[in-house]
Formats: structure tokens, C-alpha cells, sequence
């Protein structure tokens, strides 16, 4: 074999890997992989009534006559007992846990206690019924925890759990005094 073909012939064959690799490249697709998230805190943030995350419930002025007998029960109307707990920038689905803890009356867990019940200031037989405000059958059960569902689309979201409280009478005998009372609420996100 001469020696031109020798000194051609692996020439012609990286010529032909070159076009080989050039009609491979000219075949190319090209794309853009995207990604999306949310980095959330671990809880919404809460709002009570308006005022941030301690609120005031306004529970209004009530006679002693007004409570006719054990369990009657007066408030929760024209905005009085209006409690509202929302919950802002929550993540867009998941679960709420709440816990309405308070001192309960003794005579049962439905009953929140008012504020120093010997104090000579203070209303007697007298404590306050929680309800969802879409259920007025049956009082709160309270230092229990309930779950409530959140579930959207989209990116942060809200979300309002609506309660009125009225007072409710722990015996025939109502005696007039001051008829504040402390809740306590734990809410977790999951």
C-alpha cells in the first residue's frame, strides 16, 4: 500500500467521525426545567376579632332577671360574644389543630368559669357557653383539641373560624358582679 493511502486513510476516517458527530449535534433539542415551592412558617398567623392575636370578645350588659332559671342563656346577638379567629398565611392545604383552654365550671367542661368566681366583685352562677357560630345546638367542648381543614389551591391562604359566646346561668340564683372570663387557645399547623 503506498504510503499516501496509509497517511489518507485515518484521515478519511476522522473526517467521517467529524460529519458523523456534526449530524448528531445538528438533532440537538434544547429545554428550560422549572421548579416552583413555598417555604412557609410553621403556623398561620392569628387575628382575634380584628385586633391581632390577643383579642377581646365584647360580651355586653345583661340584668339578673334575664336568667330565668339553671342553663338559661342570654348574649351572643347584635355583635355581642362575636369571637372570630382567623387564621392568615397558611399554607394552602393541611390541617389547623385548635384548643380553646380555659378553667371550666364545675358543674360542667362546657362551661368556661368567669375570672376570680369568690371575688366579692364578681357575678355568681354565671359562666359563658361557646359555640360555633354555625351550630348552636351544642356548646364548645372546651380544653379539647378540634381539627379544621384547609384546603385550596394556590399559594398562601386564610381562613376564619367563626364562635359566639353567650353567658349561661349555673343556677336559678344570678347575683349582678363583674362577668370577665380568660380563654387560652394553642394552634398548630400539620
Amino acid at each position: 500500500m503506498p504510503i499516501l493511502t496509509k497517511k489518507l486513510l485515518p484521515m478519511a476516517f476522522l473526517i467521517s467521525a467529524i460529519t458523523a458527530s456534526a449530524t448528531v449535534s445538528a438533532d440537538e433539542q434544547t429545554g428550560q426545567i422549572s421548579f416552583s415551592g413555598l417555604i412557609y412558617s410553621s403556623t398561620c398567623t392569628i387575628d382575634i376579632n380584628g385586633s391581632g392575636s390577643d383579642g377581646n370578645v365584647n360580651m355586653g350588659r345583661y340584668a339578673t332577671s334575664e336568667f330565668d332559671r339553671t342553663g338559661s342563656e342570654v348574649g351572643g346577638a347584635n355583635g355581642n360574644g362575636k369571637l372570630d379567629i382567623s387564621l392568615i398565611n397558611c399554607p394552602p392545604q393541611g390541617t389547623v389543630k385548635l384548643k380553646l383552654e380555659g378553667k371550666t365550671d364545675s358543674s360542667s367542661d362546657q362551661i368556661l368559669a368567669l375570672d376570680d368566681p369568690n371575688g366579692s366583685n364578681t357575678a355568681k352562677n354565671v359562666g359563658i357557653h361557646i359555640y360555633d357560630r354555625d351550630d348552636l345546638s351544642t356548646p364548645f367542648d372546651l380544653n379539647i383539641t378540634r381539627e379544621y381543614k384547609i384546603k385550596d389551591t394556590g399559594d398562601l391562604k386564610s381562613k376564619t373560624l367563626y364562635f359566639v359566646a353567650k353567658y349561661v346561668s349555673t343556677s336559678n340564683n344570678v347575683e349582678a358582679g363583674r362577668a370577665d372570663a380568660t380563654l387560652n387557645y394553642t394552634l398548630t399547623y400539620q
